[in-house]
């Protein structure tokens, strides 16, 4: 029976999505095309953002079984048709023997489209996507269902696959609080609501040695805007918030680092984009905590509470 077996290889499962650009997506390659390459990175970028590890070391461990890496194929063929024109639509499709894992890029997929997107500037306002399916169910929903999935793998993984020498530790950081996920949505009112990322795991995020998601604000909108939010992330604007919440002799050029920085290179902690679901227009924002360069560190320590006034004020702004 084992060699009658032996001889039929697993089906494969297919999964396609089409992809339609809410917002202009800009790719900076030789055929202005987004990729399978591109596609996964995305997505390997905010599983990081998303889920915390107890160590990079274990997130590469885990990472590395989802994605691959130079030793290990991934268990998933990417594949992108009709990118010839990115801001109408496109299709992305899934491609794997494994239908857990499968699962797995699916749902990711559903979350870079509700905090993240594809090409430049991403992070503030470009590159924003829609998935096409009708999911019938509104955008709080289906990121409860998405998060709740992936860490019901992640556990799995721990517990029967990933191989540790240190058996006592916990690797993976789990959503203690899943199951409350309406505990951890605050109304804010003016159709806004917050997400305190802290609350669901039951574990502050400083406690993780890599960025991740602190919070999410999600305000329902009639339109996309990105020229609004053009306006509001331009650097004046900025000065005109430090000036209403700095203490004397508190230097703007100083605290603009906050939000990122090209020498040294440090990425803004502040991620502005669109999403869609059900017909409903979404402004998303997601605040992960600040990692800053060391030389930046240095320069503002002791005035943590000048840095979060200051960030806090610029979301409330992006939000009215």
């Amino acid at each position: 029976m084992s060699q009658a077996l032996s001889k039929h290889k697993p089906k494969y499962i297919e999964k396609e999505y089409n992809i339609e650009g809410i917002t202009e997506i800009k790719i900076n390659n030789a055929n202005k095309n987004i990729n399978s390459f591109s596609i996964r990175g995305v997505m390997r970028y905010y599983f990081r953002r998303i889920f915390r590890f107890n160590s990079i070391k274990y997130l590469s461990k885990f990472e590395s079984h989802i994605f691959g890496n130079t030793e290990k194929k991934s268990p998933v063929k990417i594949i992108v048709e009709n990118n010839d024109n990115l801001n109408k639509s496109f299709i992305i499709k899934f491609i794997s023997y494994d239908n857990q894992v499968i699962n797995v890029y699916e749902n990711l997929l559903i979350l870079v489209s509700i905090v993240g997107g594809f090409g430049n500037r991403s992070r503030r306002g470009k590159g924003a996507f829609k998935i096409t399916q009708d999911f019938n169910i509104d955008l709080k929903t289906q990121l409860h269902q998405s998060l709740r999935y992936i860490d019901d793998y992640l556990n799995c993984l721990e517990k029967n696959v990933l191989e540790f020498k240190n058996k006592k530790e916990k690797k993976y950081i789990n959503f203690d609080n899943i199951e409350n996920f309406k505990e951890a949505v605050k109304e804010k009112g003016n159709n806004i609501n917050t997400i305190n990322f802290d609350d669901l795991y039951k574990t502050s995020s400083k406690k993780v040695k890599y960025p991740t998601i602190r919070k999410l604000h999600i305000k329902k909108i009639t339109e996309f805007s990105e020229i609004e939010i053009n306006e509001l992330i331009k650097k004046n604007n900025k000065k005109r918030i430090f000036n209403n919440v700095k203490s004397k002799n508190e230097n703007f050029e100083d605290y603009i680092h906050v939000f990122g920085t090209i020498k040294p290179r440090f990425a803004s902690p502040i991620i502005i984009t669109f999403s869609e679901f059900n017909n409903q227009k979404y402004l998303v924002i997601t605040e992960l905590d600040i990692f800053l360069p060391d030389d930046i560190e240095n320069k503002l320590k002791g005035h943590e509470k000048t840095i979060t006034l200051f960030k806090d004020r610029f979301v409330e702004e992006v939000l009215r």
